[in-house]
């Protein structure tokens, strides 16, 4: 029997392109939602295609709906992701597949695993008549050639592995008519207990039959040394099955926090172990380009990332955020500002006090014991209201600080040859004029402020040092983001913040929009995004491919929301009661109000969710509930 040609599957669309560009795709096992969502969600922050895979247990308690939501999270998502069915071995499991199937409700592949017959005779005839009703209903399959040892959750325990003959499987492949090939090649399901003896050899002449025809699918990868899965995807594999290499830290996440928090807050923080593992290793399969590791994924090599502004509280968040990223192994921290930042704990870091506007002190953050960084995050600056105060100095250090450490870059360059990722958080603050009601990537920026022409100034810096090879720049326009720790800042938008912050904590707090809550003025509508959302795109923005950006900008407009200063105040009462609103006091500021005013509020987020960033959900309410659980 000869498989069918299936136009316009995803497995095999994924797989396919996969071979000819040389890289794996990460098939991961989901037992529950939370997982399908947070391995969704990585492979869209990741920019990779995945394959969401289920084991027969859970299809069978979850059945149509559970796979109806796995399908429309995976096909709805913005890269190709399929759904898959794993290791169907009982009758009533691929029964069940078959019968959803025909209501509509398809798998985009199965595994028909007849792997534990005596024969492989016998591994035919068990295979080829499930095959043959799968086919008739556009499903393709998997299946095993050889027999893999051990055993998992869902998995039926096998004791006598029996490795693949090349030599038998081409007629193995004809006889079922599967379209993909998952081999024994000294690989296991569950734990090594001993290094792991992969025959490449197989791989090397399998590869050799079937390349372009029919994929290669490796088994039992969770936990395998980057050299392994370097010459499995050179040899032909495109497809990459783990499981419990997320499920563990997922399960260990959830039973620790179950101790000490509710529920909904052990689930996230499990929801985010699993997806933090995911990402590392979607990352990792994506980069296994032409059998070598790309820069960014070598686990042995160290990151160095230079933070200045990093005695602020957003450089502080950021430079913990890096410390629990999976995909920044190895973690070094050069942190700068004015004032001696405070190195977070287990981190190699070394913290200077200093003046960017100072030549001599700029040079020297790239001569520090740790070497030359390979990530610079540029957050510092003179804030709004304090650049219109005093406009000499803000130019100074929102352009005259930043275009030094350009400098200081190009003159020197990277050891390797590398480009140095520069991240540099800029502003809504560069619009202003009359503006369209939705901004979108190619709206103009007119700004109507002295912080708004420095932060625009820097951009324009950045985007031709990219241009020219200099660095490999990622511009950042964040919105306003709720709510701020700490003492309020010289920033305009401050307020946003303090009349949250503060009555919060039993503190009064002054609104310079309007007189009182009656006042029409509190309709003024801003764009906002948690620190949470803020903090993890940020960690984003330099895991990006340089490819993704378009050759004539690195601008991107961080996702947010609009709400109005009236909305924020509503949402403070909801969750903490008239005691907190009566803690506000109004003093209207002209100066204040027209900078906001000339700010948009309305953004197209498509391009950044493109690219893969987060966008907050539910409105002010939850990001208010937030703040005040971590007082």
């Amino acid at each position: 029997m000869v498989a069918p040609n299936f136009f316009g599957n995803r497995t095999l669309d994924i797989l396919s392109k996969a071979e000819r560009e040389g890289y794996g795709v990460l098939a991961q096992v989901c037992y529950d939602a939370g997982m399908a969502i947070a391995f969704v969600q990585a492979a869209e922050r990741c920019r990779s295609p995945a394959i969401l895979m289920l084991f027969p247990i859970t299809l069978a308690y979850g059945k149509g709906p559970f796979l109806r939501f796995c399908l429309d999270l995976a096909h709805q998502a913005s890269v190709p992701i399929a759904v898959h069915l794993d290791h169907a071995t009982d009758p009533e499991h691929i029964e069940l597949a078959f019968s959803l199937a025909e209501q509509g409700i398809a798998f985009d592949s199965i595994m028909v695993d007849a792997s534990h017959a005596e024969t492989d005779e016998e591994n035919i005839n068990l295979a080829r008549p499930y095959i043959g009703r799968a086919y008739k209903l556009g499903i393709p399959v998997e299946v095993e050639l050889g027999r893999l040892e051990g055993g998992e959750a869902g998995l039926r325990m096998i004791s006598d592995a029996k490795l693949t003959d090349p030599e038998k499987a081409e007629v193995y492949m004809e006889g079922t008519g599967a379209s993909i090939l998952a081999p024994s090649i000294g690989n296991l399901h569950g734990t090594y207990l001993n290094p792991p003896n992969f025959r490449q050899h197989i791989l090397v002449k399998l590869y050799k039959a079937f390349k372009g025809r029919i994929p290669l699918c490796l088994h039992g990868t969770d936990g395998l040394p980057d050299e392994i899965f370097v010459q499995c995807i050179r040899n032909g594999v495109s497809k990459i099955n783990m499981n419990s290499w997320a499920r563990d830290p997922y399960a260990k996440t959830l039973r620790e926090h179950l101790s000490t928090k509710s529920f909904p807050e052990a689930q996230e923080a499990a929801t985010e172990a699993f997806a933090s593992v995911t990402r590392s290793t979607l990352c990792h399969l994506t980069k296994y380009r032409s059998s070598r590791l790309h820069p960014f994924t070598q686990s042995a090599m160290s990151n160095v990332v230079l933070i200045t502004g990093a005695a602020g509280w957003l450089g502080g968040l950021l430079a913990r955020a890096l410390k629990e990223d999976a995909m920044t192994p190895n973690l070094q921290l050069i942190l700068a500002d004015v004032v001696e930042p405070t190195a977070p704990a287990d981190v190699d870091t070394v913290a200077i006090k200093i003046d960017l506007t100072d030549e001599l002190q700029v040079e020297a953050l790239f001569n520090t014991r740790l070497g030359f960084p390979d990530t610079v995050y540029c957050l510092h600056g003179i804030m709004s209201r304090g650049s219109e105060d005093d406009f000499d100095f803000g130019l100074k250090v929102n352009v005259g600080s930043v275009r030094l450490l350009l400098d200081t870059i190009r003159q020197k360059q990277h050891p390797s040859g590398r480009l140095i990722k520069f991240v540099f958080t800029s502003s809504l603050a560069v619009y202003g004029g009359p503006l369209p009601d939705l901004i979108t990537s190619s709206t103009i920026a007119t700004p109507e402020s002295a912080y708004g022409l420095g932060k625009l100034t820097s951009e324009l810096f950045i985007n031709e040092y990219t241009r020219r090879g200099f660095i490999d720049g990622r511009i950042l326009r964040l919105p306003t983001i709720v709510v701020r720790p700490g003492p309020p800042s010289l920033a305009t938008s401050a307020f946003i913040s303090a009349i949250i912050r503060e009555p919060l904590q039993g503190l009064e707090a002054t609104c310079p929009i309007g007189d009182s809550l009656d006042s029409s003025a509190l309709d003024l509508p801003l764009w906002l995004a948690s620190s949470q959302v803020t903090i993890a795109n940020l960690v984003h923005a330099k895991h990006i491919p340089a490819e993704l950006f378009p050759p004539h900008t690195r601008v991107v407009c961080l996702p947010g929301f609009t709400a109005t200063v009236r909305d924020e105040i509503l949402a403070l009462g909801k969750v903490s009661g008239k005691g907190a609103l009566a803690l506000i006091k109004f003093k209207d500021d002209p100066v204040n109000r027209r900078v906001v005013s000339s700010w948009p509020s309305k953004f197209d987020n498509t391009y950044a969710l493109n690219l893969g960033f987060n966008v907050d959900k539910g409105g002010m309410e939850p990001i208010i509930w937030r703040f005040q659980r971590e007082l």
